[in-house]
């Protein structure tokens, strides 16, 4: 699937529940053209990293579709990232 560029952040309070950002994550994957399988596995991955930095309290996420790849990038409160990149299906 060729994608055109696109970004869509959010920012999540330390309050905000991770399985929300899990929900999205999947429908964002799903629109892509991601399959069950791979998309619940990077859904997955985000949401553990999201459960981990809220800790520390607010967090980033950032979609970023560009040149036949899917980057999501988790900001921490303290600056450090979580990254993925993969490629479009």
């Amino acid at each position: 699937m060729s994608a055109r560029p696109f970004r869509f952040r959010l920012q999540l309070s330390a309050e905000t529940d991770d399985d929300m950002l899990l929900d999205l994550a999947n429908q964002v994957l799903g629109h892509l053209g991601f399959d069950h399988q791979a998309g619940a596995e990077v859904a997955g991955l985000l949401h553990a990293a999201s459960s981990r930095a809220r800790i520390e309290g607010s967090r980033d996420v950032r979609f970023d579709v560009r040149g036949g790849a899917l980057e999501i990038v988790l900001t921490h409160a303290n600056g450090r990232e979580w990254r993925t990149t993969r490629r479009l299906p």
